[in-house]
Protein backbone atom coordinates (compact mmCIF):
# COMPACT_ATOMS: atom_id res chain seq x y z
CA UNK A 1 0.00 0.00 0.00
CA UNK A 2 2.72 2.44 0.95
CA UNK A 3 4.69 1.42 -2.38
CA UNK A 4 1.82 2.39 -4.56
CA UNK A 5 1.25 6.16 -2.55
CA UNK A 6 5.07 6.42 -2.58
CA UNK A 7 4.92 5.21 -6.65
CA UNK A 8 2.00 7.53 -7.31
CA UNK A 9 3.27 10.32 -5.61
CA UNK A 10 6.56 10.32 -7.58
CA UNK A 11 4.88 10.07 -11.10
CA UNK A 12 2.51 13.11 -9.74
CA UNK A 13 6.38 15.06 -9.43
CA UNK A 14 7.48 13.74 -12.87
CA UNK A 15 4.30 15.28 -14.68
CA UNK A 16 4.63 18.56 -12.81
CA UNK A 17 8.45 18.57 -13.63
CA UNK A 18 7.68 18.06 -17.32
CA UNK A 19 4.31 20.29 -17.49
CA UNK A 20 6.57 22.65 -15.94
CA UNK A 21 8.68 22.89 -18.68
CA UNK A 22 7.14 23.15 -21.60
CA UNK A 23 5.61 26.27 -19.71
CA UNK A 24 6.24 29.55 -21.56
CA UNK A 25 8.84 31.24 -18.45
CA UNK A 26 5.81 33.74 -17.19
CA UNK A 27 3.32 31.22 -16.63
CA UNK A 28 6.12 29.07 -15.27
CA UNK A 29 6.94 31.72 -12.61
CA UNK A 30 3.35 31.99 -11.88
CA UNK A 31 2.93 27.83 -10.83
CA UNK A 32 6.26 28.44 -8.86
CA UNK A 33 4.87 31.08 -6.85
CA UNK A 34 1.51 29.53 -6.59
CA UNK A 35 3.30 25.86 -5.29
CA UNK A 36 5.16 28.26 -2.91
CA UNK A 37 2.10 29.89 -1.51
CA UNK A 38 0.34 26.51 -1.61
CA UNK A 39 3.34 24.93 0.27
CA UNK A 40 3.75 27.66 3.10
CA UNK A 41 -0.35 27.28 3.48
CA UNK A 42 0.13 23.75 4.58
CA UNK A 43 3.32 24.11 6.35
CA UNK A 44 1.76 26.75 8.30
CA UNK A 45 -1.40 24.69 8.75
CA UNK A 46 0.68 21.43 9.79
CA UNK A 47 2.20 23.59 12.09
CA UNK A 48 -0.91 25.16 14.23
CA UNK A 49 -2.15 21.68 14.19
CA UNK A 50 0.94 20.85 16.42
CA UNK A 51 1.25 23.98 17.95
CA UNK A 52 -1.96 25.40 19.75
CA UNK A 53 -2.17 28.64 20.16
CA UNK A 54 -1.60 30.44 23.66
CA UNK A 55 -3.50 33.32 25.07
CA UNK A 56 -1.56 36.26 26.42
CA UNK A 57 -1.00 36.56 30.40
CA UNK A 58 -3.50 39.46 31.41
CA UNK A 59 -0.86 42.05 33.58
CA UNK A 60 -1.71 42.37 37.00
CA UNK A 61 -4.47 44.46 38.24
CA UNK A 62 -2.06 46.79 40.86
CA UNK A 63 0.48 47.29 38.27
CA UNK A 64 -0.20 51.12 37.67
CA UNK A 65 -0.56 51.06 41.72
CA UNK A 66 3.40 49.89 41.74
CA UNK A 67 4.74 51.79 39.08
CA UNK A 68 3.34 55.33 40.72
CA UNK A 69 5.03 53.31 44.14
CA UNK A 70 8.31 53.53 42.57
CA UNK A 71 7.85 56.69 41.26
CA UNK A 72 6.93 58.44 44.40
CA UNK A 73 10.18 56.34 46.18
CA UNK A 74 12.80 57.19 43.11
CA UNK A 75 11.70 60.87 43.57
CA UNK A 76 11.67 60.92 47.73
CA UNK A 77 15.80 58.84 47.24
CA UNK A 78 17.72 62.03 48.04
CA UNK A 79 18.69 64.91 47.11
CA UNK A 80 18.39 65.90 43.19
CA UNK A 81 18.98 69.25 41.71
CA UNK A 82 16.53 69.49 38.61
CA UNK A 83 17.57 71.48 35.84
CA UNK A 84 14.13 70.99 33.62
CA UNK A 85 13.74 67.31 32.82
CA UNK A 86 17.25 66.82 33.92
CA UNK A 87 17.97 65.21 37.29
CA UNK A 88 21.37 65.40 39.09
CA UNK A 89 21.95 63.88 41.88
CA UNK A 90 24.42 64.77 44.82
CA UNK A 91 26.19 62.27 44.61
CA UNK A 92 27.06 62.44 41.27
CA UNK A 93 29.08 65.15 42.00
CA UNK A 94 31.75 63.88 44.53
CA UNK A 95 34.66 61.54 43.44
CA UNK A 96 34.29 58.00 44.29
CA UNK A 97 36.32 57.32 47.36
CA UNK A 98 37.77 54.11 46.28
CA UNK A 99 37.61 52.15 42.88
CA UNK A 100 39.10 48.84 44.08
Amino acid sequence: MIEKTLAVVAVLACLLMLVRLVLKPRTRMQLDAGMRAAAHRLRERFRSLRRPRRKAKPLPDDAAQAAEELIRRASQAGRVDRDGNVSRPEKFGKPPSKLH
